[in-house]
Formats: C-alpha cells, sequence, structure tokens
C-alpha cells in the first residue's frame, strides 16, 4: 500500500540519508518503483500469496515459542533476528523509528491482519524487555523526531 503514496515512501527512505543519498534517491525513484512492483510480484496473486507466507510464519513463531519469554531458554539470536525482522509490521513502542506513531499510522493498513497477532505482541513485548533506550542524538532518534515534520 505504500508503494501507491511515493512522497510518503520518500519521505520514509530518506529520514536518515545526507543530502547525496536524498538527492541519488530522488532521481532512481522513477526506476525504483517499477523495479519494486516485478521483484516483489506486487500483483493481486503476489500480494495474497505474500500475505499467506507472512501469517504462515507468524504461526510457525508462535508455535514453536509456545508460552516461553523466548524462542530458546533464554534470549538469544534467535529473538534478536525474528524481532529485528519484525519490527516495521509489529512497531514496539521501544523502536525510535517503528514505533512512532508517524511510522505506525502509515503502515496500518498493511500490518492490520497480523496487528494483535500473538507474535506481533510477543515482538513487542521483548522490545519492551530488551531494548535499551535510544540516546536522543542518535541517527534513528534524529531519523523518527522527522517523521512528524
Amino acid at each position: 500500500p505504500m508503494l501507491g503514496d511515493r512522497h510518503e515512501v520518500f519521505r520514509i527512505w530518506t529520514l536518515a540519508a545526507n543530502p547525496l543519498e536524498t538527492t541519488a534517491l530522488k532521481t532512481a525513484l522513477p526506476l525504483i518503483f517499477p523495479a519494486f512492483r516485478r521483484r516483489f510480484a506486487l500483483t493481486p496473486s503476489g500480494i495474497a500469496r505474500a500475505r499467506a507466507r507472512i501469517e504462515s510464519a507468524l504461526d510457525a513463531i508462535a508455535e514453536r515459542r509456545g508460552h516461553r519469554p523466548y524462542l530458546g531458554a533464554a534470549f538469544g539470536i534467535e529473538d534478536l533476528t525474528v524481532c529485528a525482522l519484525l519490527a516495521p509490521l509489529a512497531g514496539p513502542d521501544a523502536h525510535p523509528l517503528y514505533g512512532h506513531a508517524d511510522f505506525r499510522s502509515g503502515v496500518a493498513d498493511a500490518v492490520a491482519p497480523w496487528a494483535r497477532h500473538p507474535t506481533m505482541d510477543w515482538v513487542r513485548e521483548v522490545y519492551a524487555r530488551q531494548r535499551i533506550a535510544e540516546p536522543v542524538d542518535s541517527v534513528l532518534a534524529k531519523a523518527a523526531g522527522r517523521l512528524g515534520g
């Protein structure tokens, strides 16, 4: 859904970009969008397949974890990897960019089918337990501060 709003995609993709990167992306954007549509099969049937795969993966993670707080005996690389990959979809409050209200509202329609999935709830819980507060002068914190503007 976000690819339908090029301005919003450009804004999000350039949050932490320097002026040269911003200019390069602005120049390349007309080529990037068609390439994304082809590469990621952004057709109704391709989107349906992707959604089914996401649902299946979320279910598999929830089944593997069961009622434990982590995938293994303690927080480990598997948990870190899964949570990092799912953070854009889960929008954990503890993440300085993906937890930002403007970012979450921009992806809300796309992630709505899984918003209350147990795996997404788990990702948010892990971030709340494990993530150290982002320094206010970090690249991510500064980028998140530009989301609303």
